[in-house]
C-alpha cells in the first residue's frame, strides 16, 4: 500500500546553468579577452538553451533559492515543507508527520515561464547503508511537472518512486486534495545512487522513467487537468526517516 490512504478528488554558484525561459542568462565574457603580457585568450561559454535549467546544488541553502529560481512548499506555499541543499545534494528540509493521509511533502518548483510540454530529471543519491524500510518508514523521491505554487495552493503532477513502486498523482490545490492517476508498476528496481529519474508531460500524458525505462504512466483528460506550470522536485520522508538519506545530486528541468 502506498503512503497515502485516501483520495480526495475535486472533480548562484550552480554546477551547470542554462537560462530559464523568462529569466536572463548569466553574463558571459566576450571573446577574445586581453590576458597578462598583452596576449589574448579565447573564452568559451555554453550555448544558451531557452527553457532549460540544470543545477548540481553547489550552494548550501534552506530553503533552496539559487538566485530566485525556486519556489518552496513552506516559504511560498505555506502549508507544505521546503527543500534544502548541501554538500552537492538537494533533500527534504524536514520529515512529515505520521498523521493518516498526511500529504505536506517537501517540495520546490522552478520559477519562470515554461512550455506546457516539459520534463524534469534528476540523479538519485542514496546514503551508504540507508534503508528506511528497516525501521518501518517510507521515504519517497519525487519529480514534478506543470507545478504551480502559491499561498495555500499547489497544483502539480507528482511522479514518485517509493520503496513499494512508482505512482503518479495530481495535486488539486489545497493541502490534502489529491487524485491518484496511476499506480501501475511497469517495472522498477530499488533506488540507488546514480540512477536517473525522469518525468515528462506531453499533452495529457504524464510518464515516469527510471534509467530511461518507463515505469509508470497516466493520462489526465479530466476537467481538473493541469495545463501549465514548471518542473520541480520533492521528497516525502516520514518521521524517523533521515532527511538526507535520499536526495538528488543533479536536477534538470527543460521544455519538450
Amino acid at each position: 500500500m502506498q503512503r497515502r490512504q485516501f483520495i480526495i478528488d475535486s472533480s548562484a554558484a550552480v554546477g551547470s546553468l542554462l537560462p530559464i525561459a523568462g529569466l536572463a542568462a548569466l553574463p558571459c565574457p566576450p571573446s577574445p579577452l586581453s590576458a597578462a603580457g598583452g596576449t589574448q585568450a579565447t573564452t568559451t561559454c555554453p550555448t544558451p538553451v531557452a527553457g532549460a535549467y540544470t543545477t548540481s546544488f553547489d550552494l548550501n541553502e534552506n530553503p533552496i533559492n539559487e538566485s530566485g529560481r525556486w519556489k518552496n512548499g513552506r516559504a511560498d506555499g505555506l502549508d507544505w515543507l521546503d527543500i534544502q541543499t548541501g554538500s552537492g545534494r538537494a533533500y527534504a528540509a524536514a520529515t512529515v508527520s505520521d498523521a493518516e493521509g498526511n500529504v505536506n511533502d517537501d517540495i520546490a518548483c522552478l520559477t519562470g515561464t515554461w512550455s506546457n510540454n516539459q520534463q524534469a530529471s534528476a540523479v538519485i543519491y542514496r546514503a551508504p547503508g540507508y534503508d528506511p524500510s528497516t525501521i518501518g518508514v517510507n521515504h519517497e523521491v519525487e519529480l514534478h511537472v506543470r507545478c504551480n505554487i502559491t499561498a495555500h495552493s499547489i497544483r502539480t503532477y507528482e511522479c514518485t518512486l517509493s520503496a513499494t513502486g512508482p505512482f503518479i498523482v495530481r495535486w488539486n490545490g489545497p493541502l490534502g486534495n489529491i487524485t491518484y492517476l496511476s499506480e501501475t508498476n511497469l517495472g522498477y528496481v530499488p533506488m540507488a545512487t546514480g540512477q536517473v529519474l525522469r518525468a515528462t508531460v506531453v499533452g495529457n500524458v504524464i510518464s515516469l522513467y527510471q534509467n530511461d525505462v518507463l515505469i509508470c504512466q497516466a493520462t489526465d483528460s479530466s476537467a481538473q487537468r493541469i495545463v501549465s506550470g514548471s518542473p520541480g522536485l520533492a521528497f516525502f520522508p516520514r518521521s524517523r526517516a533521515t532527511v538526507s538519506g535520499y536526495g538528488f545530486s543533479e536536477f534538470t528541468g527543460s521544455n519538450l
